[in-house]
């Protein structure tokens, strides 16, 4: 007996460089006039200009050839760097795009929880948007009457479930729609970073609760930078490099060999044009330096300097800058913020902040970091893309001649006592 509920076989997605897709009949409009108004660009060009609309026409594929079957009450694990095809594939599955090439096969309702606050009104409630987004999974309302003291809950903002959702902060939002997601009780759940925003408490909350989707017949496909929670909830896993299957393994397996790709490039400078930068007009992250405090070289010993360069056309604003630090595995290992001006002071214009991370904490190993700055303790104002990696060297430790085992390396200092039998 067939168990599978998705089965895709030979997939391909291609997009056009300097070309919007077609995902909404928008969309289509204005894809279909900016193809009118460059016909009429390229006949009235000159060489030179030609040959800048035909690079800016190339194809890609951000999917090639993707074959696997996801059987039911599997939990599958997806995983890649940025732009690997993650994404693409999600929205595929959940008919918000369709494939250039290929089948997909798919048993059963599928619900999906691709970005943070998908289908949530600003203007609306908690409790309002709990019904909207809702009908937009294709609940019924009396469907939702029967779950909504556990979808409040769940999701932990009972306390402000009243007020509009613009006043909500990111983690409150996708504590709430992962809460309807998760309650829809869908044949097959789609998940896309969840565990990125969220304290640990709601984590666990989380990844129980897609255990127990599990166990009881449904199936999950579950794409996650934490790659402690793919080993442990995750039988197996799909790495995607470049919009390929590169790995199809069991999660443990397939966990290892995406952290030993060379996809993971470790830099000190890493610098971003305005057009490809993180953030909005308001806000852009431009540059981030890591470099050590002594020295040439990030040791155990050294400590580490970080410095983030953003520019901001916000005036008198209440602007904080941030950043996580991660292992490689994806668990977060701590978090710091601070105003990087007076809210009077700020002006538009380049800001440059300089943070110390003090030595001895981290161990020999590679981590990354997420920098991001806030408005007003509410509003993300811009959060790097892609994942900042570095590399702590092994370094010398006091009174000691082993090696130190483990991700954090603290000078922790002992006394003993001593008293007579």
């Amino acid at each position: 007996m067939n168990k599978n509920v998705i089965e895709i076989e030979g997939l391909y997605k291609k997009y056009k460089l300097g070309v919007v897709s077609a995902d909404t009949l928008a969309d289509d409009i204005s894809l279909n006039w900016g193809k009118l108004i460059s016909k009429f660009k390229f006949l009235n060009s000159k060489n030179e200009d030609k040959k800048l609309l035909n690079l800016e026409n190339q194809e890609f594929f951000a999917l090639k050839n993707i074959n696997f079957n996801v059987e039911k009450g599997e939990i599958l694990g997806l995983i890649g760097s940025n732009g690997a095809g993650k994404s693409t594939l999600l929205k595929i599955l959940s008919k918000i795009t369709t494939p250039t090439y290929g089948s997909i096969k798919i048993k059963g309702r599928i619900a999906s929880l691709l970005e943070v606050g998908t289908g949530f009104h600003p203007e609306l409630s908690g409790k309002e948007n709990i019904y909207l987004n809702g009908a937009i999974l294709g609940m019924r309302k009396l469907e939702i009457d029967k779950k909504l003291d556990q979808i409040i809950d769940f999701s932990g903002v009972e306390e402000f479930i009243n007020t509009p959702v613009k006043r909500f902060s990111s983690g409150m939002r996708v504590r709430l729609a992962f809460s309807v997601a998760a309650h829809l009780d869908p044949e097959i759940l789609l998940i896309d970073e969840v565990l990125a925003v969220g304290d640990a408490d709601f984590q666990k909350k989380c990844l129980d609760k897609m255990e127990n989707i599990s166990t009881s017949g449904r199936t999950v496909i579950f794409v996650s930078h934490n790659m402690s929670a793919i080993r442990s909830l995750c039988k197996r896993a799909i790495v995607l490099e470049k919009g390929e299957v590169k790995h199809n393994d069991i999660a443990s397996v397939a966990v290892d060999l995406y952290l030993n790709s060379s996809s993971h490039k470790i830099k000190s400078e890493y610098k971003w044009n305005l057009e490809n930068a993180a953030g909005s007009d308001k806000l852009r992250i431009i540059s981030v330096y890591i470099k050590p405090k002594i020295g040439n070289l990030i040791t155990v010993n050294s400590g580490i300097s970080f410095t983030i360069e953003c520019l901001t056309n916000l005036k008198k604003a209440s602007v904080s800058i941030g950043y996580s630090i991660y292992s490689n595995d994806g668990i977060m290992l701590t978090h710091s913020y601070k105003p990087i001006s007076e809210p009077k002071m700020l002006e538009p214009g380049f800001y440059k902040t300089t943070s110390v991370f003090p030595s001895e904490i981290l161990n020999k190993g590679i981590y990354y970091i997420i920098v991001w700055y806030g408005e007003s303790d509410v509003e993300n104002l811009a959060t790097t893309k892609e994942r900042i990696f570095f590399e702590v060297h092994a370094g010398t430790k006091k009174n000691s001649t082993r090696e130190i085992t483990g991700i954090l390396n603290p000078d922790i200092s002992f006394l003993t006592s001593y008293r007579k039998k």
